[in-house]
């Protein structure tokens, strides 16, 4: 049965890396590579040592989101991120790609890197894949947190008209106009405090994602109801949500803890939709505990 936190949420405790040292030390000793999958060229890093830990981003980001976060976990984690299909300079064709192919692209990227058990850790969006993956693919997991995620969210009439449109549209998030003002008065509230250089990060990785792939995964979303398949993921999940949250709310993570047969809940105070930036030491501990449990990682 999924347990839960009390509702007044976790407040951050630990001290932050500045931004600056982390991305010297990523650029010094990440490792970068990519590979053919069967449906794109897939970029990806790989860094840092110990049981591995792949990490799936989100809708309007980029694999370099989780960089303050893996600032924290890369001494003790093997962390590997990854770009999902942007249809521009990857030889995607989007319009053909679904869920399912994307879950089959991640355990693609594990054969690639010949790891046969991973634990995972998507955030929102990439939670959703991570699902899927974990349904079809059950040996190859042992554990996932899932940051603000969902298991279906539909879309409002001028989100699917929207996302229709744009299907066709060159150019990248950060060419649309009040763009960057939409992040500063929805996100910008949630990283007030922070180390600014983590806004500027949070933004620059939104601004450089095509239109088109962003339309194509809001459509995926509009057509996604996880429901079904979550009774047979038998994997610990791990629930993280924000109290601050705009994007996701507790319904969405409510519905999943409900469903998935063994979930835990923890709620961060203070926190918005994009913990991995604005609360990564925190995550990071969370990520420790519950990933590396005392006796180690089991064997599935």
């Amino acid at each position: 049965m999924s347990q839960s936190v009390p509702q007044t949420g976790i407040i951050e405790t630990a001290a932050p890396i500045p931004l600056s040292r982390t991305w010297q030390r990523f650029e010094r000793e990440a490792r970068k590579g990519s590979f053919d999958s069967p449906r794109y060229h897939c970029r990806y890093f790989d860094w840092g040592q110990g049981p591995p830990l792949i990490f799936v981003h989100g809708l309007a980001d980029r694999p370099q989101s989780f960089v303050p976060l893996m600032g924290h976990l890369a001494d003790v984690f093997r962390c590997i991120a990854y770009e999902l299909p942007n249809g521009e300079d990857d030889g995607a064709r989007l319009n053909a790609i679904r869920l399912g192919d994307l879950a089959d692209d991640l355990i693609s990227l594990l054969d690639h890197l010949r790891i046969q058990q991973v634990s995972a850790y998507g955030a929102s969006f990439g939670g959703t894949i991570v699902l899927m993956a974990m349904y079809r693919h059950p040996r190859r997991f042992l554990r996932a947190m899932l940051q603000s995620s969902f298991a279906r969210r539909p879309l409002a009439l001028m989100e699917r008209i929207f996302a229709h449109l744009a299907r066709s549209w060159s150019g990248r998030l950060g060419d649309l106009p009040l763009w960057s003002a939409r992040q500063e008065r929805i996100d910008g509230p949630t990283f007030t405090g922070r180390d600014p250089m983590l806004f500027a990060l949070k933004k620059s990785n939104a601004a450089s994602v095509p239109i088109r792939a962003f339309a194509h995964r809001v459509l995926l979303v509009g057509k996604l109801d996880l429901r079904p398949i979550l009774p047979f993921i038998a994997h610990p999940v791990m629930l993280l949500t924000g109290d601050h949250d705009l994007v996701v709310n507790s319904r969405a993570t409510d519905e999943l803890a409900e469903a998935l047969p063994h979930a835990e809940r923890l709620e961060l105070a203070l926190c918005g939709h994009f913990a991995q930036y604005t609360h990564a030491a925190v995550v990071a501990e969370s990520c420790r505990r519950f990933l590396m449990p005392p006796c180690g990682l089991p064997p599935r």
